[in-house]
């Protein structure tokens, strides 16, 4: 799929050294973002089991968090190739027209 211009004609975008810029800042500003949000949700969770511990008498084991941990990491790993296996099946068998004609 091509861009055009008003009459039709494929027009090539060029970007600016301020365009590359102003992109490269706006990815600098996602990424902060999703680490705060990051940051925020690991210390949600440690105030979580803090309060578990301290109210309920509940001790969590360290060793227990990790082989869970680990079991489910398999599990979303599987589940990730299995889908990524059905879009690559489903493209493979998909005839899709990438020219710019």
């Amino acid at each position: 799929m091509a861009i055009v211009d008003q009459t039709g004609r494929p027009v090539r975008p060029t970007l600016s050294d301020e365009d590359i810029v102003q992109a490269f800042n706006q990815i600098v500003q996602r990424i902060q973002f999703q680490h705060n949000q990051i940051t925020f949700t690991g210390l949600t969770i440690e105030y979580i089991f803090k309060v578990l511990e301290e109210k309920l008498n509940v001790k969590i084991d360290n060793a227990e968090v990790q082989a869970y941990m680990q079991k489910r990491v398999e599990e979303v790993k599987a589940e990730a190739e299995n889908i990524a296996s059905e879009m690559e099946e489903t493209f493979t068998n998909t005839e899709i027209n990438l020219d710019d004609e």
